[in-house]
């Protein structure tokens, strides 16, 4: 067992991943949270006998990291595979698409002939192209970091499939503009739907929900909770943190929190950390919706898990999910369905009565499912001020800087979505990233003295 004192700042994926990889080669660190809970924003609420997600959604069976902690970690039998069928709103009304037929989209009108045609080609076309690059590094598409994501969209799909493929993706699934987001991110989705659509890739969850993943990871580790850090200062050989109750000392740290709470904490951190943790972050508000069991979804839409409502034609709502072709394990009495308020509208709205919010919420959710409000068992609003890190042109160039700038002096590391990939894999990504970069300026655990 390694002597140095290794601490992990933040027990969300990022930091409970870099613990476990830490721990897994030897080392003992220990893992300092602020709240009286592990996860971050992989979390899951139990409410009246509903699972809900509050924040990551699902996962996805080629997501190399997230899919191989779930093995090693013997969760396999809890993960499940999510309805593929999924809706997008055009001209008023859900039409749905599904990745087990190819031409569904066409179909159902989500995209016109010469629309389908087009992306068909296009899509498969970049995904030949991107296929060598990882579902999971940021910093490897920092080639691709050169033109906003309306520009690159517009020129490449043309109108209609930004409004209704690309942009919905971006902020239904990044609550995310594509004028403020580098190409890389829809690049990125464009290459999963591809995936998607020739049967190489499926959504999945967890039964029991996606923070079963993250206490399973905190059960394995030295994790303590309301444990907040206030500072971190770079000593000459050493690092020191100042908490609540106690000063450490620490040999190196990981500092696993979101870019703005690490900003404040770290003040010594090199202009070219600082790009990095000057990423900014889109926010939401999640609306969990439950409902009575006898309440009728329209059998057109009654397989679809998610929808997504295209800028065109939202309101505040940029994706509906219902949760029953999600895991009808996860369902009480009654279903289950959630919406995700697009970045403008939760920017706007996030301090707002949750009786306000739900009176604009309810109305959009209406026009999709009639008469939803009469049949509410209740309701539950999750505010996230900081849902995802957005992904102006840079900030893989920055992630793929930053990277290549750490050396055997560096004794912090930086891990979180900010510092790779804005989901839950990315973030899992950077923490086993900072992990081995950090093992690799120490001496291994097996040749020092204990």
């Amino acid at each position: 067992m390694s002597n140095k004192r290794l601490i992990v700042v933040g027990a969300g994926i990022a930091g409970l991943t870099a613990a476990y990889f830490l721990k897994t080669e030897g080392y003992n660190p220990i893992v300092l949270e602020k709240s009286e809970q592990v996860g971050g924003r992989m979390i899951t609420d139990v409410v009246n006998g509903f699972t809900i997600d509050c924040g990551v959604q699902f996962l996805m069976d080629k997501y190399p990291l997230l899919t191989n902690l779930v093995d090693r970690l013997g969760l396999n039998k809890e993960l499940i595979e999510i309805s593929q069928y999924g809706g997008v709103v055009r001209n008023g009304k859900i039409r749905t698409f599904t990745s087990a037929e190819a031409l569904s989209a066409l179909k159902t009108g989500i995209m016109s002939l010469p629309g389908w045609l087009r992306f068909a080609f296009l899509s498969y076309r970049l995904a030949a192209k991107t296929r060598s690059l990882p579902l999971n590094e940021f910093s490897a598409w920092s080639v691709f970091d050169d033109m906003d994501a309306e520009t690159w969209s517009n020129s490449y799909f043309g109108e209609e499939i930004t409004d209704y493929v690309i942009e919905p993706s971006l902020n239904g699934l990044y609550f995310q503009s594509l004028r403020d987001t580098s190409r890389v991110v829809p690049m990125i989705t464009t290459t999963m739907t591809a995936m998607l659509f020739s049967k190489k890739l499926k959504n999945m969850t967890l039964t029991g929900g996606m923070g079963v993943l993250t206490e399973r990871l905190a059960s394995e580790l030295d994790v303590r909770l309301n444990t907040s850090v206030n500072s971190i200062s770079l000593g000459k050989t050493t690092v020191e943190l100042n908490t609540d109750n106690e000063r450490i000392i620490a040999d190196r740290v990981i500092l696993a929190s979101t870019a703005t709470v690490s900003k404040s904490l770290y003040k010594d951190a090199s202009p070219v950390e600082h790009k990095l943790l000057d990423t900014q972050y889109s926010s939401t508000l999640v609306i969990a919706i439950a409902v009575k069991g006898s309440f009728r979804i329209a059998s057109e839409i009654s397989e679809i898990y998610g929808i997504l409502i295209p800028r065109k034609e939202r309101n505040v709502i940029a994706a509906i999910a219902n949760e029953g072709n999600k895991d009808k394990g996860r369902l009480a009495n009654g279903q289950l369905l959630m919406a995700f308020l697009s970045d403008t509208a939760a920017s706007e709205m996030i301090d707002w009565k949750d009786d306000d919010i739900l009176e604009v919420v309810l109305k959009e959710m209406e026009q999709y499912f009639a008469e939803v409000s009469e049949n509410i068992l209740f309701t539950k609003i999750y505010r996230w001020k900081e849902a995802l890190p957005m992904s102006p042109l840079g900030r893989s160039r920055n992630v793929a800087r930053y990277r290549q700038s750490v050396d055997g002096s560096t004794k912090v590391f930086l891990a979180g979505d900010y510092a790779s990939m804005p989901f839950g894999e990315g973030a899992a990504e950077s923490g086993k990233w900072a992990a081995e970069a950090l093992m690799k300026n120490l001496a291994p655990p097996n040749n020092e003295l204990t």
